[in-house]
């Protein structure tokens, strides 16, 4: 009897239609993503982790997804665990601080964008988003400084000189709002 009920058991296993793997529920999650259905997506990057939980990339795209649904928290604990997969990934802080200045952890936030600029080449973006954080916490000279870096990187950049501008105000430094 015992026999009988393990042949039927491969026999089920066998005929049924054959199971996705890993990399086509990522990228069935990347096409779902590029149709903006971002909770279908993040459904197959779960179930991609299922078969493969050591794939840095499906955590960033399940953490992008869930940033999209404004789920940030969800977000942060995707990042984790691409951080703890590869610590020298500097997306992955710069996407966790975008989730942390969201939820107005600004503090949280500059360590994650100061981690991302001593992982990776000076990027304006990243410069403007700490500098945004430190603004939001009254640190204008922190700003300003931010700011002096995504112009020395973007001269062209009009917006970054009137928001140093304006933040050199705040600090009463007239001459230098200039």
């Amino acid at each position: 009897m015992s026999k009988l009920i393990i042949s039927l058991c491969l026999l089920i296993l066998t005929s049924s239609s054959r199971s996705q793997t890993a990399n086509e529920f990522y990228n069935s999650g990347i096409s779902k993503n590029k149709n903006h259905d971002y909770k279908g997506a993040i459904l197959d990057f779960n179930k991609a982790l299922i078969l493969n939980s050591n794939d840095i990339n499906i955590y960033f795209n399940l953490a992008l997804n869930k940033l999209l649904l404004h789920d940030n928290i969800g977000a942060i604990a995707a990042l984790n665990k691409a951080i703890a997969l590869n610590p020298k990934e500097p997306q992955s802080f710069y996407r966790r601080g975008i989730c942390k200045k969201e939820m107005n952890d600004f503090s949280g936030a500059i360590l994650d964008f100061t981690k991302t600029l001593d992982l990776g080449p000076n990027d304006a973006n990243t410069y403007q988003q700490r500098g945004l954080c430190k603004s939001s916490m009254k640190d204008f000279k922190g700003f300003i400084a931010d700011f002096t870096s995504v112009i020395n990187i973007k001269p062209n950049y009009g917006i970054a000189y009137s928001q140093r501008a304006n933040s050199k105000v705040q600090i009463k430094d007239y001459g230098g709002a200039k």
